[in-house]
């Protein structure tokens, strides 16, 4: 097949609009790079919450947890808690409270 001598301007211009939108298109749809994983170094601070059994979704202790978990965001220490079973009582949670502690030191 051959082009006419006059006509080769269209082709050229048609094989370069094809190029242009080809290249956007693939620019367009390429998919972005995964984030590179960063580690997060905590300091060697933590809080730990010894809630009821409802845990930190309870009406009493929600305000409380969203304290801890901003300020130990905010100044890269942990923040964690614990929920006692749901018979125990004070005495029980008095002497997890001082195992908790004596493992700390």
């Amino acid at each position: 097949m051959t082009v006419p001598v006059r006509r080769w301007h269209l082709w050229a211009a048609a094989a370069a609009l094809l190029i242009v939108v080809g290249s956007a298109v693939t620019w367009l749809t390429w998919p972005d790079p995964k984030p590179v994983p960063q580690s997060h170094v905590y300091r060697e601070v933590a809080a730990c919450l010894l809630t009821d059994a409802p845990g930190i979704t309870s009406e009493e202790t929600a305000p409380v947890w969203a304290g801890i978990s901003d300020a130990a965001k905010r100044t890269n220490g942990q923040a964690r808690y614990l929920p006692l079973a749901t018979d125990a009582t004070v005495s029980d949670a008095r002497a997890l409270l001082g195992t908790l502690i004596s493992s700390i030191t």
